[in-house]
């Protein structure tokens, strides 16, 4: 499967949410390889993992909001802690 798109990640800014989860979560959609779409908050520790089910339809399957929690990427078999994924992030709101 090389060079193919299995999953895709967004970074939000608090301004940007609603394009991220609207507009543009809807084109990537489109992608017929595209398994897996995250969206990590930059401002808050939030992350979600949407992912395609078998039947096409695009489901929750992970989040997490907690720095103690973590996220699970099936598409290339990798759990991401918060702590690891917001390790070097400053000035986050509460």
């Amino acid at each position: 499967m090389s060079g193919v798109c299995c999953f895709f990640s967004a970074c939000c800014i608090l301004n940007l949410t609603k394009y991220d989860r609207g507009e543009k979560f809807r084109l990537y959609r489109n992608l017929p390889t595209l398994r897996e779409y995250v969206m990590i908050d930059s401002q808050r520790i939030r992350a979600e993992v949407f992912r395609k089910s078998d039947s096409s339809f695009w489901v929750l399957a992970s989040e997490a909001n907690s720095i103690e929690g973590s996220i699970t990427l099936e598409s290339i078999g990798l759990t991401l802690s918060m702590r690891a994924l917001y390790a070097d992030t400053e000035d986050l709101l509460d």
